[in-house]
């Protein structure tokens, strides 16, 4: 008798855990305006990580009397590849534990009915409803909630423009792999700057969504040209 019940309990775990693995979790938009917060904190860093590698090296470039190839400018191009994968990476992971872009995505896909197009406009307070249904339309469909082909469609485009990124983490930034490692020919920083100008594009795009909040000009702040003054003041002692 007491094999039957420990069978009967050992199947009964396992069908609502199989259960659990096909039934679409239920979503809280408190939770996920929480999360989005998080995400777009994360690639903002990205997104000025990038400006200021990039203006380094156009600095750097641009001075005839510093001889390449220069030391300090390469252990700075390897420390910003490393961060630039992680960050990357940490967008595309989804560990249960952890907080990334494509498993909010990947949550709105599956329930899209939590996010009405009627509560969306109906934070528009001050601009009008009428704005907010016209902005909801253009940017997440014609339904009466958000159109999960839309969201369907954001996740196949990043996990396709960040596919190389998965690999290049694990196998030599994360751990050194022992195994053979051959660098794909298009993981370059053509590849690197896709996908952070992606995760630009959709950390700016659900943001919206959750907080009604846009930035048209991306997720750059203004201003940064005054930090180069570290390049044009001298402040090397002789």
């Amino acid at each position: 008798m007491t094999r039957i019940v420990v069978t009967a309990h050992k199947l009964w775990t396992r069908f609502t855990s199989l259960l659990r693995e096909v039934t679409p979790p239920r979503i809280d938009v408190n939770r996920l305006r929480d999360e989005i917060e998080t995400v777009f904190s994360s690639v903002t860093d990205l997104v000025i990580s990038r400006h200021c590698y990039n203006r380094l090296v156009a600095i750097v470039k641009a001075n005839q009397s510093i001889r390449e190839p220069n030391v300090f400018l390469e252990v700075f191009k390897f420390h910003y590849v490393s961060y630039a994968t992680s960050a990357i990476f940490r967008q595309i992971d989804q560990h249960p534990k952890v907080i990334s872009l494509i498993k909010l995505l990947l949550q709105i896909e599956r329930n899209p009915q939590k996010i009405m197009k009627q509560w969306y406009a109906s934070q528009y307070i001050h601009a009008g409803r009428s704005l907010g249904e016209i902005e909801f339309q253009e940017n997440f469909g014609r339904l009466a909630y958000v159109d999960p082909a839309i969201v369907r469609a954001d996740i196949d485009n990043l996990q396709c423009k960040t596919r190389h990124i998965k690999s290049l983490r694990h196998k030599r930034i994360a751990h050194y792999d022992r195994g053979k490692f051959v660098v794909d020919r298009r993981l370059d920083f053509n590849y690197l700057n896709s996908a952070i100008s992606l995760l630009e594009h959709l950390a700016v795009k659900y943001y919206l969504l959750l907080h009604q909040t846009g930035h048209p000009y991306g997720l750059l702040p203004v201003g940064l040209e005054e930090e180069e003054e570290v390049f044009s003041l001298p402040w090397k002692p002789s």
